[in-house]
């Protein structure tokens, strides 16, 4: 089963009606600005590259969205490659991949390493999924680039070379974002965004690579934008990792 089957299927199981732009792989892709270490490599939006450190990628939908009444957002995602950097050993892919929002520009390009290509970008908040350090944070930064506010974290481990599907949901009411890897639910962080998604924003993708580094490879990525149910009714953005092991069979 391809992977463009298995985003159509998040879309219409998890009662998304509209997509407001979803990418099944990374040919020619209309509308995207790449910016630092971010290419195209074959079908997949590969945001930094393996054996180089001190990278910083970013891509971002050069439409802006109106999130203010909430969203959904999915990606599938790899961190590939020769990761074994002297004391770091084997399985410590780094550093992960974040999603960011902010309005003031699609060349917007951030600090590498665990801050995921977007830590200082101002006016933001991001959802960061970092597979070096283990852990899922959530923040927003201020107009110097500052973060503001508590970082909400919560440790994940990760593994190196496989198939990941990150996914999130904003629901503008109750301020919750509603965290999942894979078929897993992994947390609710509750953090008020409307500051942020007030006005139109850039949805964006950001990686880096400290002394430590992979392939992280985007292999698909969508947003709905609209409003969103609770995590017990997200049953099809927990499908995609399922779709894809079955597509391997």
């Amino acid at each position: 089963m391809k992977k463009s089957i298995a985003l159509a299927a998040v879309l219409l199981c998890s009662g998304l009606a509209n997509a407001d732009f979803v990418y099944n792989n990374f040919i020619s892709p209309p509308d995207l600005q790449l910016n630092g270490s971010a290419a195209i490599a074959g079908q997949d939006l590969r945001m930094t590259q393996a054996d180089i450190s001190g990278q910083t990628g970013t891509a971002w939908h050069t439409n802006l969205q109106d999130l203010s009444n909430g969203f959904a957002e999915s990606v599938i995602f790899n961190g590939n490659g020769t990761s074994d950097i002297g004391q770091w050993g084997p399985n410590s892919g780094a550093d992960g991949l974040a999603f960011a929002f902010q309005s003031a520009s699609t060349n917007a390009l951030g600090n590498g390493g665990g801050d995921n290509g977007i830590g200082g970008i101002t006016n933001m908040v991001a959802l960061s999924f970092r597979t070096f350090w283990n852990d899922i944070q959530l923040y927003q930064t201020d107009s110097d680039g500052n973060i503001v506010g508590d970082v909400h974290s919560i440790a994940f481990d990760f593994l190196d070379n496989q198939d990941y599907s990150f996914s999130t949901t904003y629901n503008a009411t109750t301020h919750d974002w509603n965290v999942f890897v894979d078929s897993t639910y992994v947390t609710t962080f509750n953090m008020d965004a409307s500051g942020i998604f007030v006005n139109p924003v850039y949805a964006g993708l950001g990686s880096g690579t400290g002394s430590a580094d992979n392939n992280n490879d985007v292999k698909a990525w969508a947003v709905w934008a609209e409003p969103v149910p609770e995590p017990i009714s997200l049953v099809g953005l927990a499908l995609v990792p399922i779709l894809l092991k079955r597509k391997k069979k």
